[in-house]
């Protein structure tokens, strides 16, 4: 039997921190996920997320509606990841940045059409893609999560998840084929 979410907060806010470490099991890929899909370095991503589940422990008593709490952990991932590339001043690596950058071997039409550094290329084209959609990819693509298992995490129906991902592969597509062009 799986307990369910209002369980576990309710047990983590009276100090079972077992209950705690279980939401955070069951959520990690989706924090991940989204942390990635701001950092773009595994080793930044988790020490993000660790960042993320300690403002979530810390302000749990706060949650009104603990049914919520996979919505409630995506603002606080979201506002800390956000806070982290503000303070980091990244750059996202686009497309252009990659290929003039030195950081391909060949040019990023060539290394596509190689089948070389494709890992590299999709995450430098999805950062060109406005933040809904990273994130709605990242999770879809890097944390292989459901339809369902996003919705729930950013509170939204399926629909929309489902939308998100045709727009944003789309919109993909449309990048790497301008890239195999020139």
């Amino acid at each position: 039997m799986t307990v369910r979410d209002e369980q576990l907060v309710q047990g983590a806010l009276e100090g079972d921190n077992v209950a705690f470490g279980i939401l955070v099991e069951r959520y990690k890929n989706q924090v991940l996920g989204m942390c990635y899909s701001f950092t773009r370095d595994f080793h930044d991503t988790e020490d993000v997320a660790q960042v993320v589940f300690v403002k979530a422990y810390k302000s749990l008593s706060n949650l009104d509606s603990p049914d919520k709490f996979p919505a409630w952990l995506s603002k606080i991932t979201y506002s800390t990841c956000k806070d982290w590339a503000r303070k980091e001043k990244r750059d996202a690596l686009s497309l252009q940045k990659l290929q003039t950058s030195g950081l391909l071997s060949r040019s990023v039409s060539e290394s596509i059409e190689a089948g070389e550094d494709l890992d590299k290329i999709i995450a430098a084209a999805i950062t060109e893609l406005p933040e809904n959609l990273q994130v709605v990819l990242s999770l879809r693509f890097y944390e292989k999560l459901s339809y369902r298992d996003i919705a729930d995490f950013l509170d939204v129906p399926t629909s929309t998840v489902r939308g998100m991902l045709y727009r944003g592969t789309q919109m993909l597509r449309k990048l790497l084929t301008a890239y195999l062009r020139t």
